[in-house]
């Protein structure tokens, strides 16, 4: 027979084995039962406080039937789904009592089980919720695809009707304003609908909101913003609360928004919205038991069209990047949120994955297949911690400002870039990248392709172990890149500036392009490595040295190639220097060396190799003393030519000392 064990069931069955256990799960609910033939459940004493009288009492307490919902879409529901949530918790009655932050009124006593059957559920107004309320449907919904419109389908619905008002979410907190937004006048306490009011703490300092809600939890729905609603859900300054099996589709512009929240879980949820989630003011947020799916969909004229809007409701302190990417399309906007983790992230967007702006986030694992034209991650302020991600993304990787730092541990680059995009168009930033554990010699097993990181950022890899190579390509190669792959070379340049950006890595290659002629044109400072240069192929290339290279505590090795400078020094030197020439040609400028001091400090100048041709033009020498520096010099070079007048020290006088020389 077969084995019948779990670990022999396919995901989609098992998928269907744990909405199967949920729906029945769910059937053992007294409110979730179907009415028998004589059932009756009389008004209880909530729906008498509230004054709720139900049109169908064969229905228990909580179920919206009971209350006169429509589950065929053909009448609003709204006012049935709220009955059935002011029957358990009238929130709206203590209204005039609000303003005490610290201590709980009645209003935190009180809450239940409000259950939405199967069906389509069309509705007309802002649903606002309470605390203690679980608001439910029948099943999990995970994907934004679910055909609700057949039979036989088991998922419950909420839909916008074509009167929904456009600047309001479906669901909402509904958390009560003590104070005008603007003039910070007293008003009488109402609970706040407009997506365009916003709970933001530091904004708020002054009371403008009444003290927090807790212990809600939304589950099992799809909200349908039908074109029309501005959002799927929010909630504000509120905590201990929990969303899971949630599917927001067609609203304009968000599909979840967290904002002032603290101590709240996300399970699975899927949104597709212009922005899918946003988080303001947060703290401790955790997603975690299934996957959170996002994909952050809209056009360029849809964006120009509702720039107004989208400021007001995603960027309520105009804390954005003027027009960088657009300011939507973006899966993921955090800001001023601290200790946001997500465990199982998919999020696909036109622009930015994730936006993070005075926030620190740890993302467990993120799957994505694509962003289309911004970058992956975009840091302002801010740190984040990737510990294991796939992407398939062909735009940049990463971008951020010189206060924010990206560690990604662990990740899997399918045909992709990993250059890091600079925030300001800047040729270089401080924005810290660090790469833990990328085994960037194997291509993807699938594609057959390999990408490499950036030298742009303070991009930093933390490989496995041993020597680094790097590939350079005067013709094909980009100074962005940091030339890891041999199919992705990097400048001369771009290889520098990498090591420099690697203190870490004490001991690297790089490989020339045969025949080229390699220009270094910026300065750099090799300190505390070994760097061995060579010919990859073909004939000898060419070093130009058009800007010094400085040499600190280090090893050079140049073998197979010619040098030549355009500087009065090629190398400063400072600390204990190693060279190493193997079969290599030099040419000495007129009035310049090979090795001068750094200004202000002694260097020591270790020589070795073999098969050296050196062409001292007028005035030059070997070493010179710099400005105000001194150098100890020995070599044992074998096999030496030497073109022009050989001299120790040029440029300076009695501060260069010879220990050995076979030159």
């Amino acid at each position: 027979m077969p084995d019948k064990s779990p670990s022999h069931v396919s995901r989609r069955q098992a998928a269907a084995l744990v909405g199967a256990g949920v729906a029945a799960a769910a059937s053992g609910n007294a409110a979730s039962r179907a009415p028998n033939s004589g059932d009756y459940h009389p008004q209880t004493p909530g729906e008498f406080a509230a004054g709720i009288s139900p049109t169908d009492y064969s229905y228990p307490p909580g179920n919206v039937l009971r209350y006169g919902a429509d589950s065929t879409g053909t009448v609003p529901s709204d006012a049935a789904i709220q009955a059935a949530i002011d029957a358990l918790n009238n929130w709206q009655k203590y209204a005039g009592g609000l303003g005490n932050k610290t201590a709980p009124g009645a209003d935190f006593t009180q809450g239940g089980d409000v259950f939405i059957p199967p069906g389509i559920y069309s509705i007309s107004k802002t649903i606002l919720l309470a605390p203690n309320i679980r608001l439910r449907g029948a099943t999990p919904v995970r994907s934004s695809g679910t055909n609700y419109g057949g039979s036989g389908q088991h998922i419950t619905v909420l839909r916008a009707s074509s009167s929904f008002p456009a600047l309001q979410y479906m669901v909402d907190s509904g958390i009560f304003r003590l104070k005008n937004e603007s003039t910070g006048a007293h008003v009488t306490p109402h609970r706040v609908v407009s997506a365009t009011d916003i709970f933001a703490r530091g904004n708020d300092s002054d009371n403008g909101f009444c003290n927090f809600m807790q212990s809600m939890t939304v589950q099992d729905l799809q909200l349908d913003g039908n074109h029309r609603a501005a959002g799927g859900l929010r909630i504000q300054g509120a905590a201990f609360f929990y969303v899971d099996g949630v599917s927001v589709i067609g609203t304009q512009y968000i599909g979840l928004s967290f904002n002032g929240c603290f101590e709240f879980g996300i399970g699975r949820v899927c949104a597709i919205a212009p922005a899918p989630l946003v988080m303001l003011g947060c703290e401790s947020a955790m997603q975690d038991g299934g996957e959170l799916q996002l994909y952050a969909i809209a056009s360029s004229s849809w964006i120009s069209a509702n720039q107004a809007a989208i400021n007001a409701m995603i960027y309520p302190s105009n804390d954005f990047v003027g027009s960088w990417y657009g300011l939507t399309l973006k899966s993921i906007n955090v800001q001023w949120c601290i200790n946001v983790t997500f465990g199982y992230l998919s999020a696909n967007a036109g622009a930015v994955g994730i936006e993070l702006y005075h926030s620190n986030c740890n993302i467990l694992h993120w799957e994505n297949e694509y962003t289309e034209k911004g970058a992956l991650f975009l840091l302002r302020a801010s740190k984040c911690r990737c510990d294991g991600l796939s992407t398939k993304s062909g735009s940049a990787l990463a971008s951020g400002d010189g206060n924010s730092r990206l560690v990604l541990r662990e990740p899997h680059f399918i045909q992709c870039s990993t250059s890091f995009a600079p925030l300001n168009d800047e040729k270089s930033s401080t924005f810290e990248v660090q790469v833990h554990n990328y085994g960037y010699q194997s291509a993807d097993p699938i594609l057959g392709v390999a990408s490499s990181l950036s030298t742009v950022n303070l991009s930093r890899w933390f490989p496995y172990c041993g020597a680094v190579t790097i590939y350079v390509d005067a013709s094909t190669g980009h100074a962005a890149d940091a030339g890891l792959i041999g199919g992705s070379p990097t400048t001369i340049n771009g290889a520098l500036q990498f090591i420099t950006n690697n203190p870490h890595i004490k001991e690297w290659q790089i490989h020339l392009g045969g025949g080229q002629v390699h220009s270094i044109t910026n300065g750099y400072t090799l300190q505390g490595v070994s760097v061995r240069i060579v010919k990859r192929a073909g004939s000898n290339p060419t070093l130009a040295i058009n800007s010094s290279l400085t040499l600190s505590n280090a090893r050079l090795e140049l073998a197979h190639l010619g040098v030549r400078s355009s500087q009065s020094q090629m190398f400063f030197c400072q600390g204990i220097v190693n060279v190493e020439f193997n079969t290599v040609s030099l040419v000495i400028a007129d009035a310049s060396v090979i090795f001068a001091a750094a200004v202000d400090t002694t260097a020591k100048v270790i020589g070795n190799g073999r098969g050296i041709s050196m062409a001292y033009g007028t005035g030059s020498g070997t070493c010179s003393g710099g400005s105000n520096g001194y150098v100890v010099y020995e070599d044992s070079f074998a096999s030496v030519a030497i073109a022009g007048t050989f001299a120790l020290e040029a440029m300076t006088r009695g501060k260069v000392h010879a220990i050995h020389t076979n030159l």
